[in-house]
């Protein structure tokens, strides 16, 4: 659901209240956002680095807020800076200054750089055709958790992504 209260009459960009679908898209997309940001919570618990459990869990509130608050009809499209750092697909190398990346599987970090991106991108469809392309998005949200849930592959991240040593 989203974080709007119910007494919020939504407009658009006319002025006009927006339709009983845009609500319910809206809604939606609280709920993907949710079920998104607690998915990447779980991740984040996992860690045994706590720089790395910080950075997911800011990533996590991120695109709670984005998808629950962010994506208002009659507004801009635009993401704030520091929403958009924080969804930025540097999450799947973690914390700088650790030396390594975080304990994530292939299938997580491309599942966390998709709900980024994504979550980066849903507030701009107030600018075209919401309806439909909140929708598109938000499925392929659902699409990356369920494959990063059936795709449970053992260890950490894969080779060539380790955080190269800026120690001379």
């Amino acid at each position: 659901m989203t974080c709007l209260p119910v007494t919020t009459a939504l407009r658009d960009d006319d002025g006009g209240e927006v339709g009983r679908a845009v609500r319910e898209v809206l809604a939606e997309a609280g709920a993907v956002g949710e079920r998104a940001a607690a998915w990447v919570e779980a991740v984040a618990v996992r860690q045994s680095d706590g720089a790395h459990r910080r950075v997911l869990e800011m990533f996590a509130g991120a695109v709670r807020r984005v998808l629950g608050r962010e994506i208002v009809p009659g507004g801009s499209g635009e993401v704030s800076c520091g929403l958009r750092y924080r969804l930025d697909a540097y999450v799947v190398l973690g914390a700088a200054g650790t030396g390594r990346v975080p304990d994530l599987t292939n299938a997580e970090q491309l599942a966390l750089v998709a709900v980024g991106a994504v979550a980066a991108t849903a507030p701009s469809t107030v600018l075209g055709d919401i309806e439909a392309d909140l929708p598109a998005l938000l499925a392929v949200i659902d699409r990356a958790l369920a494959w990063a849930a059936h795709n449970p592959q053992a260890g950490s991240a894969p080779s060539g992504l380790e955080r190269p040593s800026t120690a001379q």
